[in-house]
Parts: structure tokens; C-alpha cells; sequence
């Protein structure tokens, strides 16, 4: 009748399992992304670029952003609060996760040859 559930902290799930020991003690944004990175790519997730967006309470800032590229490491991004930026960001991957959706878009030619395929957005 289904599946068995697997265990969180089981050794099968082990960048789920790094992610509520290990992973909760690094603060540093780019730390945690390049460890983050590195365990998925460890576990056989074959990704090549990671990217997250955390909106801030502050009166000049929107959001903070970091990018992970495999071979170029983590960039960090400030997006400042300017209504020049909304459209962007209503066009862009992050509106789909900050709302809740998957969002897929298709890479340039030099992004697939580096990643593959398809480029997916998830929350």
C-alpha cells in the first residue's frame, strides 16, 4: 500500500541528513551554498548552478542573493528596494518560488552544453 517512508536522518538521504546536522551550523550565505553543492554533486545530483533569493525586512534592501557556479564558486547579490526592479522581478524564476511555483525556462546554448538540458525553479 505504497511506499515505505523513507527515514530523514537515514544514511539514503544524506544531504537531507547534512542539511539538519552539519548544514544548520554554518551562517556564513556562501559557506553554506559551496558545502551545499558540493553534498548534492557528493549524493549524484548532477548540478551545475544553484541560486537563492531571501527577501529582507529593510527599507532600502528587497532581497539578498547568492549563486553558486560549478567551477566559478558563490557570488553574493544585494537587490535593492526601487521600483525600477518590479518588473524584473515579475519576469523572473525567483516571483515563480517566492510564490510557490515550479518555474522552467530554457538556457542559453553555452549553459546546456555546461548543464544540460533544462533549467528548473523550485521553492
Amino acid at each position: 500500500m505504497g511506499e515505505k517512508p523513507t527515514r530523514v536522518l537515514s544514511q539514503e538521504n544524506s544531504v537531507v541528513r547534512w542539511l539538519m546536522t552539519d548544514g544548520l551550523r554554518i551562517t556564513d550565505a556562501k559557506s553554506f551554498l559551496e558545502a551545499f553543492a558540493s553534498r548534492l554533486r557528493n549524493a549524484g545530483v548532477d548540478v551545475c548552478r544553484i541560486t537563492t533569493g531571501v527577501p529582507v525586512l529593510h527599507p532600502q534592501l528587497f532581497s539578498t542573493s547568492s549563486l553558486w557556479e560549478l567551477d566559478k564558486g558563490v557570488t553574493e547579490r544585494l537587490y535593492h528596494a526601487d521600483t525600477s526592479q518590479d518588473a524584473i522581478l515579475a519576469n523572473s524564476p525567483i516571483r515563480a518560488a517566492y510564490d510557490g511555483r515550479p518555474f522552467r525556462s530554457r538556457l542559453t546554448s553555452a549553459e546546456r552544453r555546461r548543464c544540460g538540458a533544462r533549467s528548473v525553479c523550485r521553492p
